[in-house]
């Protein structure tokens, strides 16, 4: 699947996760939007997918609901895989640092800059990855600049495109000192390592049962 095919899928699956969410709290999703301080019907029409859904606002809408975010991607994206059945507890732990204390805005940047980092540390062109999203060659970097306008498509895309797993984006973005406990790994090495233990055991587990 191409990066922006992918990008679009993951983002219509968020969307759908965000919706239940609201419907399950029982908040309107125009109090959501009340709470946030935008129109009523924004909230519904970037969830029914009439307009981009901005990292901000999925970060926005979290905070709204009273939501960690941090707890809400390691529940839809458990680092390996669905199969593992078992997320790490200290990734929730470290999950709370970075995401009920901080802005929706601060959180978008933290996304942005990290998004730019990771399609550095992979050695992969920007200008090529933006290509590949559908931008110009400069667009994605320019969007980067400005991270309050990085939308999940494009967000979901570019980690396609640089082969980067949305579960170990999140679980970096949401646990800054992980590590901490793996001296000589970079947090990124250390968070791949993990997810790949994640899925072998996952995958034994599958074949066993």
């Amino acid at each position: 699947m191409a990066p922006a095919e992918e990008g679009a899928r993951e983002a219509a699956l968020l969307r759908r996760r965000l919706s239940g969410l609201i419907r399950d709290s029982g908040v309107s999703a125009a109090e959501v939007g009340r709470r946030l301080g935008r129109p009523p019907e924004s909230v519904r029409r970037a969830l029914a997918g009439r307009a981009p859904l901005r990292v901000r606002e999925v970060f926005g809408m979290l905070a709204a609901l009273g939501q960690p975010p941090g707890a809400f991607f390691e529940r839809h994206y458990p680092l390996g895989g669905w199969r593992a059945e078992a997320p790490l507890a200290a990734l929730l732990e470290l999950a709370g640092s970075a995401g009920p204390g901080a802005a929706p805005e601060e959180l978008a940047a933290r996304t942005g800059a990290l998004l730019r980092a990771r399609i550095a540390g992979t050695g992969r062109d920007a200008r090529l990855v933006s290509r590949a999203l559908g931008f110009s060659r400069e667009g994605l970097g320019r969007l980067l600049d400005r991270p309050s306008g990085l939308d999940a498509r494009t967000l979901f895309g570019a980690l396609a495109a640089i082969g980067v797993t949305p579960a170990r984006f999140f679980a970096e973005l949401f646990s800054p000192y992980a590590a901490e406990a793996s001296p000589g790994l970079s947090q990124a090495e250390l968070l791949e390592a993990v997810e790949h233990l994640l899925e072998a055991v996952g995958a034994e587990a599958e074949e066993a049962g």
